[in-house]
């Protein structure tokens, strides 16, 4: 019987790796960081200014892969703006050309999660403010590839909702230290990036957890069977 109990827990287990995802997204930072454990990657971002073709902040470089790439608070146009975006704590990451970027870890991580901003409304006369486009607004939409070295193991696009704080993260059961960020509409409009987020372990699936309670109170049912049926027999 107590063998049949370890089969049936490695059957539980068995369903439970397979139903494990993959790849889990989140739109709620207080979710994500809560779920996974993860904590800022970069801090404060600091007032660097035009930083191209890279710049590294924390444990996270930054690479642009069209354009010209900026981290800080749009100080370098005074006349036009003195934050590019005030709805973003701090300083932010701009790219002045499509919004798209790659993203180095120092270490492999399973969850990376950043703060995002998109306009929706532009003036066309100077001067710009704060958390407008500098030219025409597009809805743009984003695909997100994690890469363990030169190999791709998993992507999700993302198109977050204009003009609030917005947060996009993303969970794996694989190790990842590598990310490229991609407009896939291919609009050169603004938007903006906030402080990174990453987690080194792995997040457990709750179902999975679940089955090995239920697998747990399997052998122990067994256990106490066995010893009821030795009682019996000594008797």
């Amino acid at each position: 019987m107590f063998r049949a109990g370890i089969g049936a827990l490695g059957a539980l287990l068995a369903v439970a790796s397979a139903s494990e995802a993959a790849l889990v997204t989140y739109s709620d930072k207080t979710t994500f960081l809560t779920a996974t454990g993860a904590t800022s990657a970069t801090g404060a971002l600091p007032d660097a200014g035009a930083v191209s073709p890279g710049y590294t902040v924390g444990s996270v470089s930054f690479t642009t892969l069209s354009g010209q790439l900026f981290i800080g608070t749009g100080g370098l146009y005074p006349t036009e703006v003195t934050d590019w975006s005030a709805t973003i704590p701090g300083s932010d990451i701009a790219i002045s050309g499509f919004e798209s970027f790659q993203v180095d870890l120092a270490a492999p991580v399973h969850a990376l999660g950043f703060d995002f901003f998109e306009p929706d409304k532009h003036d066309p006369s100077p001067p710009i403010v704060t958390d407008d486009c500098f030219a025409t607004c597009f809805d743009s939409t984003f695909t997100v590839t994690l890469f363990s070295g030169a190999t791709a193991l998993g992507s999700f696009t993302y198109d977050a909702p204009d003009a609030v704080l917005a947060f996009v993260g993303v969970s794996t059961d694989f190790a990842f230290d590598r990310v490229q960020i991609i407009d896939t509409t291919a609009t050169i409009d603004d938007e903006y990036w906030g402080q990174f987020y990453t987690a080194s372990a792995p997040v457990p699936e709750p179902g999975s957890a679940g089955l090995l309670s239920l697998g747990l109170l399997l052998l122990k049912g067994d256990r106490r069977r066995r010893i009821a049926a030795r009682l019996r027999f000594r008797r």
